[in-house]
């Protein structure tokens, strides 16, 4: 994920990279509206955000995008699914409550 960030970011101007724990949504939520009222409420430049890394921040990103206006999710796929790499069965079920609003 951080190296398809990275060359997201070295190919496009006025891009930044953040790493975030992908384990914290609440964070993650955080860190999107911050910086969602820095650059569009703030400074009225368009808002776009670019998907690296977990499904969990994807939800995030997404939880986001359905309150405010966002003017794009990018999503950089892999160029192949290595399939080894994939999990077998199921791990412990976490639930999330998400509220739009305060």
């Amino acid at each position: 994920a951080r190296m398809a960030a990275e060359v997201v970011a070295a190919n496009n101007q006025n891009t930044g990279i953040t790493t975030i724990d992908t384990n914290d949504p609440e964070g993650i939520a955080k860190f999107l509206s911050e910086r969602y009222v820095h650059w569009y409420i703030n400074h009225g430049l368009n808002f776009e955000i670019g998907l690296t890394g977990s499904k969990l921040q994807a939800v995030a990103a997404t939880a986001l995008a359905a309150s405010v206006k966002v003017s794009q999710v990018w999503y950089v796929r892999p160029s192949y699914f290595d399939e080894k790499l994939f999990t077998v069965g199921t791990g412990n079920t976490s639930v999330y409550e998400i509220k739009i609003g305060d």
